[in-house]
């Protein structure tokens, strides 16, 4: 018990203690399996929940097709891009048909595939290639490949009878907006879904899709929100796009990842030009003695509106002190920031930085040729999806039409049964191909290709971008010409390089023997 009067203990000074500096220790953080899961301050912006591609789509694809087609208009670099896939994919020529019909014992038709040839070119003429009659089968591919670059997609009607034109048969490019991508209904009558504007069954397989229409009265018209829709089968119509996502079911374009970069590096540029255009105007500004001149109280002193230009002076009305404005531009480092920029829009388009950005400045042969040969295989797999999507599907569809209609007439004047449909369809279409950028050494590796036996002399002219067979019957057709004309076979040897081929039975080194070459 506490007693208030008990003598308390004396106790011991307390001797001060020295404040002592805190001491800041770094102690880095253990890092996890997965650590990019880890949620902390550093990443709290960071999306931590995943989205179905549906949902995506749904939100911002329109979005995206806007501020795409937008870049595209007025920027260079994504108008370049475009062109750049045009030139590559396609090439001046195009993509060419080769028919590759056989007969039972296993040779070509030569006749059957050259008829079907030549009914097809007759086709691709601007007349009978679209219902509009405005584009040739080569022009139609270039804009199919715009607009998959430019809006993700894009949409091809196959027309047949008499609205179709004079061939019977033609196609109908669709702006891909016309097949709106709002438009979604969980279920149908008879049991299909529609999402994105496309019509499918429960497990994805599309059925037709809904294309928006100003017509009055259609034969399966589908309304939603007042707006009214045509009903078009999937039998009809083709729907280009590169999927990457499962369940996907609508195309991106194809520069989404670099749009921020483009416009940023617009923005920045347009910045640069205008404090460069600043700095190169060299203005004389003179100051007003208020001594000489004092308004009135009563006068009205208005801000001035001043622009700058070149070679001009600028005198400053009272109460405003002149200010030494010169901006630092164009500084060192606009050319590399412009440079990081265009390499990170590079990487995302597939292409390499020297072509998109149109910067051959500090390239060696040995980096052109490595970036020219990673560009060049990714060229090649487009190539071979634009025929799979396009030309195939489009060559074999007008193919089963014009058998039908017997269009197609062989070297007798009747038409090709349509029971060859199946013989015709064995085709190879013959893309672009580039020259190297040393051709005397890639000729000699693939003249040493050839001799080793690791390269077929037809597989090297089809790297070339050639026909084979062609090539082989300007061969035939030179040599008859020239045999025609009395020139000696050694002669037409020489003429062509090639070396006579030793007689039968006599070996290179018989005949070296035989015909000694001791310079004399």
């Amino acid at each position: 018990m506490w007693n208030p009067f008990k003598r308390s203990q004396p106790t011991a000074p307390v001797k001060s203690k020295r404040r002592q500096a805190p001491v800041f220790k770094l102690n880095p953080t253990s890092r996890s399996l997965f650590s990019a899961a880890d949620h902390d301050r550093n990443n709290a912006s960071w999306d931590t929940t995943p989205e179905p591609i549906g949902k995506v789509i749904d939100r911002k694809l329109t979005t995206l097709v806007a501020r795409s087609r937008e870049q595209i208009s007025n920027n260079d670099y994504a108008r370049g891009f475009v062109r750049e896939v045009r030139k590559n994919v396609l090439g001046h020529k195009g993509v060419i048909l080769q028919v590759r019909g056989r007969e039972p014992d296993g040779t070509l038709d030569t006749y059957g595939n050259a008829a079907i040839e030549a009914a097809f070119k007759k086709w691709s003429r601007r007349e009978n290639c679209t219902v509009d009659g405005r584009l040739d089968w080569r022009r139609a591919k270039r804009v199919i490949l715009n607009s998959v670059v430019g809006s993700g997609e894009a949409f091809v009607r196959i027309v047949e009878g008499h609205t179709a034109g004079p061939y019977g048969f033609a196609l109908q490019i669709i702006d891909s907006l016309r097949v709106p991508i709002q438009v979604n209904d969980a279920r149908l009558s008879n049991g299909n879904v529609i999402r994105h504007g496309i019509e499918m069954t429960p497990y994805g397989r599309v059925v037709s899709y809904l294309v928006e229409t100003r017509a009055g009265v259609l034969a399966e018209p589908y309304r939603h929100q007042g707006k009214e829709f045509e009903r078009v089968p999937a039998d009809n119509m083709l729907h280009i796009f590169d999927q990457e996502h499962a369940e996907q079911f609508r195309g991106l374009p194809w520069n989404h990842t670099s749009l921020t970069r483009m416009r940023n590096l617009a923005g920045f540029e347009e910045a640069s030009v205008i404090n460069a255009r600043a700095s190169a105007s060299k203005t004389m500004v003179l100051k007003t003695d208020p001594d000489v001149y004092e308004p009135d109280d009563e006068d009205e002193v208005e801000e001035p509106d001043i622009e700058l230009e070149a070679n001009t002076v600028v005198t400053l009305p009272p109460g405003y002190e002149p200010v030494n404005y010169s901006p630092d531009f164009p500084s060192a480092e606009t050319a590399a920031f412009s440079k990081l920029q265009l390499r990170g829009m590079a990487t995302g388009q597939g292409a390499a930085y020297n072509t998109f950005a149109n910067d051959l400045e500090g390239v060696n042969f040995s980096s052109i040729r490595q970036g020219k040969l990673d560009e060049r295989d990714g060229w090649k797999d487009l190539q071979e999806w634009f025929i799979e999507s396009v030309c195939l599907r489009v060559y074999e569809r007008w193919l089963a039409y014009s058998l039908l209609a017997g269009k197609i007439l062989n070297t007798n004047g009747n038409p090709i049964p349509a029971s060859r449909f199946a013989k015709f369809c064995m085709v190879e279409w013959q893309a672009r191909r580039w020259e190297w950028v040393d051709p005397l050494k890639e000729e000699k590796a693939i003249t040493e290709a050839s001799t080793n036996g690791r390269k077929s002399p037809g597989e090297a002219i089809r790297e070339s971008g050639r026909d084979p067979a062609e090539v082989w019957k300007g061969y035939a057709a030179d040599i008859q010409a020239m045999r025609a004309e009395g020139i000696p076979e050694d002669m037409i040897m020489q003429i062509l390089g090639l070396k006579p081929a030793a007689p039968a039975g006599v070996n290179n080194s018989e005949q070296e023997e035989e015909n000694p070459d001791d310079g004399e």
